[in-house]
């Protein structure tokens, strides 16, 4: 949504060029909206890179712009990157209210493909928050002509949040991963629909391609993501040294990145882990200890 916030892509304000009647001078482009685009590129890559409080004050600094210049697509899309910063803070009422305000700047726009995007986007935000009701609800708001590639992909992540394998294997199969510009999300998804049908050899296929996606992009918050999902696997089919490896790779980037939620879950889980009670965990606890007082 997230986009896919993840999860998640978001589109800045597209820049037009227009020409005089009279020849073909091309007019500048305002500088709020130079300034716009700048701020929001900045804080998409900050998001990605897991610093997600910088990531939002260029957002506001991008919104403060596109306002200037009266770019209603720009708000919408500053606006809902705020609201993803937020979300991967744990602040979901404040991330709420940013989105139902980006949703007014769209709507204000008159732009159905953006609009469409926007509400992908907005459900993938909620479903990768466990919000399955709330992400439905968004993803039905999506136009019966919607042209965003990702919609597939969601779809088959709603059906399987909602536990109906069958019917998110049906949409992600009819998924053409070729034309997709983030394949990522799509091979994360796949995996875990192949997880729950316990295909495991094609589930680790598509997770460690999601992986290697996520880190070539640097995507931070999607290669811990994607690092968790494999320790899951390794979990379910009992091999222990793998499942361990991969979450504590998985539980540096949270802590690092100050996501407390997954952060405090894989701490849980790796106290539950079986070869863990024999284990010296002095040299992680110590890491630990001091990304979380940094």
């Amino acid at each position: 949504m997230y986009k896919n916030i993840l999860i998640f892509s978001f589109f800045a304000a597209v820049l037009l060029l227009f020409t005089s009647c009279s020849g073909h001078e091309i007019k500048p482009v305002p500088e709020q909206l130079k300034q716009g685009d700048q701020r929001l590129v900045r804080g998409n890559s900050l998001l990605k890179q897991g610093n997600s409080e910088e990531a939002g004050r260029q957002f506001l600094k991008a919104y403060k712009a596109y306002s200037l210049a009266d770019d209603l697509q720009g708000c919408g899309a500053s606006l809902t990157g705020l609201a993803v910063s937020l979300y991967s803070r744990d602040r979901k009422n404040e991330a709420e209210l940013f989105l139902d305000k980006a949703e007014t700047c769209y709507i204000s726009a008159e732009d159905i493909q953006s609009l469409d995007s926007f509400y992908i986007t907005k459900s993938l935000l909620y479903l990768r928050s466990n919000d399955t009701e709330k992400g439905e609800k968004a993803i039905n708001k999506v136009s019966l002509d919607v042209k965003d590639e990702r919609l597939g992909t969601a779809l088959a992540f709603l059906e399987l949040k909602k536990t109906n394998i069958k019917k998110a294997y049906q949409y992600i199969s009819s998924v053409n991963p070729t034309s997709l510009d983030n394949k990522s999300f799509y091979y994360y998804t796949k995996g875990l629909i192949n997880m729950e049908q316990d295909n495991y050899i094609s589930c680790e296929e598509n997770l460690l391609k999601a992986l290697e996606f996520d880190k070539n992009s640097v995507n931070v918050l999607r290669t811990a993501s994607d690092l968790e999902a494999l320790y899951n696997l390794y979990k379910k089919q009992g091999d222990i040294e793998k499942a361990e490896n991969f979450l504590l790779r998985a539980l540096k980037i949270y802590t690092i990145t100050d996501n407390k939620t997954r952060k405090d879950l894989l701490i849980k889980d790796l106290k539950k882990l079986d070869k863990n009670a024999n284990k010296d965990m002095s040299v992680e606890n110590y890491f630990i200890e001091l990304w979380e007082n940094q």
